[in-house]
């Protein structure tokens, strides 16, 4: 075929699965204090697994940022199962499973910004009209997501379990870096550093699914 081929961001990462791959098997990276330590896969990495403690338990399949709604179905599963059945919190256990074009909902406000991360994922701020350079989906302002209380950190401190893809985070940061016109061969060591506390890094995020699923998760696909 003739003319010039349009790279989509996630044919982008699609291309850059194989080099993700590799990068995996370097060396751990450190996160800084309140963050998980990265897994490296073995059965003593697990430890996010004993916190799927509820009577209920569904994990929420998220491989694009879709407006958020891993996040609002996860809050809402909370939610309802608390107000429609009198349940206590600690009765139900939800889990956001970040991966593939939904990783970097995972990333504070300063690498949104940094990487232009809005620009990168065609996400605008709905308060200023523009790309997005903070992290919309992580404590979220009035009007920024369809549902209040709905934000990554507010699910964390309502015992949500909150994983991201190592893979994606390889791939994704290179890829953001190329874009901002920065130097690509720290960004994965950046965005690692600069998770929101409490997000647990797991080598890839099928790997968390099927986890979660042994664990007697049941599944919902939230695009």
């Amino acid at each position: 075929m003739g003319g010039t081929e349009r790279v989509t961001p996630r044919r982008e990462f699609m291309r850059n699965v194989g080099v993700g791959a590799a990068a995996i098997a370097v060396s751990a990276v450190g996160l800084r204090a309140g963050a998980e330590p990265i897994l490296t896969g073995g059965p003593e990495d697990e430890a996010w697994l004993k916190r799927l403690t509820g009577k209920h338990r569904q994990v929420f399949d998220a491989v694009n940022p879709n407006d958020g709604w891993a996040l609002i179905f996860a809050s809402n599963f909370i939610d309802m199962n608390m107000k429609a059945y009198g349940l206590r919190q600690s009765d139900v256990t939800a889990v956001v499973g970040l991966r593939h074009m939904a990783a970097p909902l995972a990333l504070n406000d300063a690498m949104w910004s940094r990487y232009k991360i809005g620009e990168m994922l065609k996400i605008d701020d709905k308060s200023t009209h523009a790309p997005a350079t903070r992290n919309i989906f992580s404590n979220a302002k009035a009007g920024d997501m369809p549902m209040a209380g709905a934000g990554v950190q507010e699910l964390l401190a309502r015992g949500a379990v909150v994983t991201v893809c190592n893979l994606a985070i390889t791939v994704l940061s290179g890829m953001a870096a190329t874009a901002a016109g920065l130097p690509p061969e720290n960004a994965k060591d950046e965005w690692t550093a600069n998770l929101i506390p409490g997000v647990v890094v797991v080598p890839a995020g099928v790997l968390a699914v099927n986890r979660a699923q042994e664990n007697r998760c049941t599944y919902c696909y939230a695009g």
